[in-house]
């Protein structure tokens, strides 16, 4: 549970996220390309992705468990590219993308 006493700003910006899919019931591939900006190059940014299987990613140091991605900004502004694969068809969440 989460309370509003305990939030917290991001220590980034987000301005700009693109995003390309390429649709397939149980391989889904996403590319996504994150623009970040002003951030707090000693405050680790940590993203979400359950259910997804990472491919690729223009990090070179990067924590990734089974729901999230984790890593230091490289600088307070840059670029972010990743691409992850997804089943759809295996989605039961009925969140994200799902048939």
């Amino acid at each position: 549970m989460f309370y509003r006493k305990d939030y917290q700003a991001p220590s980034f910006e987000l301005p700009e996220t693109k995003l390309t899919f390429h649709l397939h019931p149980t391989k889904t591939v996403v590319d996504a390309e994150l623009s970040f900006q002003n951030c707090d190059i000693s405050k680790p940014i940590s993203l979400d992705g359950k259910g997804l299987k990472l491919i690729q990613i223009n990090l070179d140091k990067y924590e990734l468990d089974k729901d999230s991605l984790t890593f230091l900004p490289p600088k307070t502004d840059f670029t972010l590219k990743t691409t992850v694969e997804i089943n759809p068809k295996e989605n039961t969440a009925l969140n994200g993308l799902y048939l």
